[in-house]
């Protein structure tokens, strides 16, 4: 069964991120969310349904509302950078520039050359059509002229009102005397200008959110400082390039930073190379040098090799003029192992521990569970996995993103994705709430610690845990047929005059005590109190008989005991099928039990047909009353009455 959640996502630094997770039942909140994080904080906004497909193990993403700001991000059909259906990351923000700044069409490194950073980035350097650009930038003109009329007129406007409510004020209390007359301009122009600026700023914010924008330039300045500045400094040329965002560029030590210097002379010296021979840029020529230097340092530390090498490196007797005499430098750099060597001690000890423990539980895992392994029957096993994860992480304390991350990893050791154990991962809260899941998870979470306890063949379980993972959910049975009784106060109204309300409550509750006492000895279910009666349902008719038997005997008793505070009820019984919805039951079976209890007379107890049928071999006196009409029911329908007492022992011996 496919399952549906509502997730609320913002986009930050040209990436969607997400921000809070709601039910499907929940989008009016959700939409509500998400303008808030507009407002607050400026950031466009989307309101993504999700819906989780167990047989195939996919994800399909839907957008069901989006802000302004979100509408003029063209990447409805592929927002998070991947095909559609998938959840992936997405593509870097893409911004127009002028004629003078296009650069031709990129043309991609070799596979072998090109990280996978590279080749999802490609696709975010296709120059903006310049009409477009101008056309949006005149109609974004006139949306912000067309703001600020409707922000300056209603603040006059709201102004104006405040300023004539004070006068109509003073007016009223200069009437009343209770103010001397005066002149009192300044009083009514000063509240005319402080409501004016009241009222713009709140129109500002609302329409503009100037708070958020003053934040984000504190963000900005503060920014400038930063690692990217000092790069930039560093950087002796830097040629006219697309104006792309990259973000999460991280400067780690001097040798980048030397790096971006030898980068930035090979790309005037390349661009000379491509001005000569007219050959189509290379990819890495269109990227800014903090892009190449991101990637020269991933692909130096991964392959081992140089960053880019357009052209066959230069002779000895190269001169001043030959493109590539510069590289010379960067081949007499450290081997390529020499940069992998700090890894290992940036790890904490803690961390490798957890990884190395919880890909071991996860290996002895998929050996012990079957080989066949249907889509609802690996989602199973993945909350399991999950919930173990979640236990190793929090043994070895490490940090909320270490704690994903070490589940992630376990996630893809059983055979998922990367893009789809991080979502995975992001639908674990959603995934919580419902009771078969939540039994998944808390088991892995028992067997993780149970296995850093010692137990070391607690792996073995999953197989038979499983198995269970695949039945059908156990539902209690319902009967087919409910047997119902009402019971009701005779003359409820003439007894609270004749007793008043203390004495009336008195006899109600004498009612109560009896007819509980019954419903509980028979093994009956109370439905509801009528406030003159009870309706109750039985296991069976001969049940609910005796039961009834029982309510009036004790009612006689109190009515021996307390002359004063007398009570006498009448009681129905019938039995049929009914629909039960919301702690109560409908159906004309119902009805029907209701209509005998009206047809009953005092201090009796009258059965349909059906409950003398069922009670045939029973030790109960039936005395046939004849048929009768009753509202809503087609056709007469004979009724019984159930002897009890002295009274009835000479009819049922008459029969």
């Amino acid at each position: 069964m496919a399952g549906d959640t509502l997730e609320v996502y913002y986009n930050q630094n040209g990436r969607w991120q997400l921000h809070a997770t709601y039910e499907v039942g929940q989008r009016e909140q959700a939409i509500e969310e998400a303008k808030n994080v507009e407002q607050k904080e400026g950031f466009a906004t989307r309101v993504v349904r999700e819906t989780f497909q167990p047989e195939t193990n996919t994800t399909d993403t839907v957008i069901t509302w989006q802000s302004a700001k979100a509408k003029n991000i063209n990447d409805a059909d592929n927002m998070f950078g991947t095909a559609p259906g998938g959840k992936g990351q997405q593509k870097p923000a893409q911004k127009k520039q002028a004629p003078a700044q296009r650069a031709a069409p990129p043309r991609p490194a070799p596979a072998q050359q090109q990280p996978k950073s590279a080749q999802q980035q490609s696709a975010a350097f296709q120059p903006a059509p310049v009409r477009k650009v101008a056309k949006k930038a005149k109609k974004k003109e006139r949306g912000v002229l067309t703001r600020v009329l409707v922000v300056v007129s209603s603040s006059a406007a709201i102004a104006i009102v405040g300023a004539l409510g004070v006068f109509g004020i003073l007016t009223g209390l200069i009437s009343m005397n209770m103010l001397q007359p005066g002149n009192y301009v300044a009083l009514v122009a000063g509240t005319l200008v402080l409501a004016f600026f009241l009222a713009l700023f709140f129109n500002l914010q609302k329409h503009f959110g100037i708070l958020s924008m003053l934040k984000s330039q504190d963000k900005t300045q503060k920014r400038a400082s930063g690692p990217e500045a000092m790069l930039a400094k560093t950087a002796k040329k830097k040629r006219p390039a697309q104006d792309v965002e990259f973000d999460q560029v991280e400067i780690e030590d001097l040798r980048e930073k030397v790096l971006a210097e030898d980068l930035a002379e090979d790309s005037a010296a390349e661009d000379a190379a491509l001005d000569v021979d007219e050959a189509p840029p290379t990819l890495d020529a269109d990227m800014d040098t903090e892009t190449r230097v991101a990637m020269s340092a991933e692909m130096d530390m991964d392959m081992g090799a140089q960053v880019h090498e357009p052209v066959p490196a230069p002779t000895p007797h190269a001169t001043e003029t030959q493109p590539h005499a510069a590289p010379q430098p960067k081949k007499e750099a450290p081997p390529p192992p020499k940069p992998q060597a700090p890894a290992t001690p940036q790890t904490p000890a803690a961390e490798t521990e957890a990884r190395t423990t919880f890909s071991r539980f996860v290996g002895d895992v998929m050996r012990q569970a079957p080989a066949d392994l249907n889509s609802f029957t690996r989602f199973g096993l993945n909350l399991y996995v999950a919930g173990a994860g979640s236990v190793i992480g929090q043994a070895k304390r490490l940090p909320r993103d270490t704690q994903l991350s070490v589940v992630k990893q376990g996630l893809q050791s059983s055979g998922m994705q990367a893009e789809r154990a991080e979502a995975f991962c992001a639908e674990l809260p959603s995934h919580g709430k419902n009771p078969k899941y939540a039994g998944m998870i808390q088991a892995g979470v028992k067997a993780m610690q149970e296995y850093l306890g010692g137990n070391a063949t607690v792996a073995s379980q999953v197989s038979a845990l499983l198995q269970e993972w695949n039945l059908p959910e156990k539902r209690a049975a319902i009967p087919s047929v409910i047997t119902f009784v009402f019971t009701d106060i005779v003359g409820s109204t003439a007894m609270t005059q004749r007793l008043g309300n203390a004495g009336a409550q008195k006899a109600v509750r004498a009612h109560n005590t009896a007819v509980r006492g019954a419903i509980e000895s028979y093994k009956g279910r109370e439905v509801k109190h009528t406030g003159d009666g009870i309706m109750a349902t039985f296991p069976d008719p001969a049940s609910a008989v005796a039961a009834c038997v029982k309510i009036q005997r004790e009612i006689a008793a109190h009515n021996s005991a307390n002359p004063t505070i007398d009570v006498h009820l009448r009681i129905g019984i019938n039995a049929g099928e009914a629909v039960e919805e919301e702690n109560d039951f409908f159906g004309a079976a119902v009805q029907m039990t209701a209509r005998i209890c009206d047809k009953a007379t005092k201090d009796n107890i009258w059965v349909s047909q059906t409950v003398v049928d069922a009670c045939k071999g029973q030790k109960f006196g039936f005395i046939p009353r004849g048929g009768f009409e009753m509202k809503g029911i087609q056709g007469a329908k004979r009724l019984f009455e159930v002897g009890w007492n002295d009274s009835h022992k000479n009819e049922l011996a008459d029969l």
